[in-house]
């Protein structure tokens, strides 16, 4: 698993996922919380205080991600506030990890006479199955967005939400920003959960 070592090309490479349709969302919550008791937010960290060599793309990723987040949730009627007054804090996690397609294919089957045999009653002609099998097996890049709801005070996670989908190729700046808020308009969907 690469998820905690993604190098900035693998940042920007997550992006292009972010618009596929075979995208999967899925979120989970803690069904003791009162979600709406939620009303507005804070960064848990300021992940944009970092620059240079290898971040500068993750920069980029971090830049449309907040920027989706925020206009999200605005939206939504949860504003960003100051970390002491926010009644939850957000955060967010990206990750790829190398999977296996194995695909098989099943070709030439058939039924037919020719096949020679013996029985107790003696020899016969009998049916015969012809075919053969071919494996082909793809490796490919899985990106994952995580979006987490925390509690200020215990620190514990409230909400998580998530979008999945293979990594697919490059596109335009404009594109990719497009496709991110896409993506964390869709996981942001899940949220309040219907309880």
């Amino acid at each position: 698993m690469r998820a905690s070592m993604l190098s900035g090309l693998a940042l920007a490479t997550l992006l292009l996922l972010l618009g596929c349709s075979t995208m999967e969302i899925q979120s989970d919550y803690d069904t003791g919380t009162d979600f709406s008791t939620l009303s507005s937010y804070a960064w848990l960290d300021d992940r944009s205080a970092v620059e240079g060599g290898e971040k500068e793309t993750s920069s980029l990723l971090d830049q449309r991600i907040r920027r989706a987040v925020e206009q999200t949730l605005l939206e939504k009627g949860h504003p960003k506030v100051p970390q002491d007054q926010a009644s939850f804090l957000v955060s967010y996690h990206v990750g790829i990890d190398r999977k296996l397609d194995i695909h098989t294919i099943h070709h030439g089957y058939g039924y037919g006479y020719g096949g020679r045999g013996y029985h107790h009653y003696g020899p016969y002609w009998g049916p015969r199955w012809g075919g053969y099998s071919d494996t082909r097996i793809r490796e490919y890049d899985e990106g994952t967005l995580l979006i987490d709801f925390i509690d200020p005070e215990q620190r514990e996670l409230l909400w998580r939400g998530s979008a999945q989908a293979r990594v697919e190729g490059y596109s335009k700046p404009a594109e990719r920003e497009e496709r991110v808020r896409k993506a964390v308009a869709k996981i942001l969907e899940q949220f309040p959960p219907e309880t």
